[in-house]
């Protein structure tokens, strides 16, 4: 069956459910808002960030942060992950999820694998915008201080009845 018109491939958008490379990008957060978790009396942050480079301009990625959990684990990790997030939007005190809209912050994006939904992408980590993209951790062992030259016995002087050989 013909077409009403000639759809060109370089003129369709991109899927915008296809996953974006891990890294750190700078974002802005688009929403934030609270939610209550489905498999206990807990909460979480659930947050959409805007995409602003490197590249993948205008991509959303997406990341929550547990508040309350049934696990004491969970609302420990949760809540050092929201204190991230927190000083990377610059903010001292959080009491309304509106003061995180509009914050620019780099965010780590992680590609997870689901076995039933696919790929996905996931924010699992945050810092100011300005902020150096992190070293990889590594084991710095210290430069050991260098060997003190070996000591050169120094000649006797020989007796002079004294022959060279002995």
């Amino acid at each position: 069956m013909r077409l009403d018109e000639v759809i060109r491939f370089d003129e369709l958008p991109d899927n915008e459910l296809a996953v974006i490379p891990a890294g750190w990008y700078t974002a802005t957060i688009a929403e934030a808002e609270i939610k209550s978790a489905k498999r206990s009396d807990g909460q979480y942050l659930s947050v959409r960030y805007t995409v602003l480079g490197p590249t993948h301009q205008g991509r959303s990625v997406y990341g929550n942060v547990t508040l309350r959990n049934a696990s004491e684990t969970a609302t420990r990790i949760g809540r050092a992950q929201l204190k991230e997030l927190m000083g990377a939007a610059g903010l001292a005190q959080l009491a309304d999820t509106d003061q995180l809209v509009g914050a620019t912050l780099q965010v780590r994006v992680t590609v997870r694998d689901d076995p039933q939904y696919g790929q996905s992408n996931e924010v699992k980590g945050w810092k100011p915008a300005g902020a150096q993209a992190p070293v990889p951790h590594s084991i710095v062992l210290p430069t050991p201080a260098p060997m003190p030259a070996p000591v050169q016995p120094q000649p006797q002087p020989r007796p002079a009845n004294r022959p060279p050989w002995a």
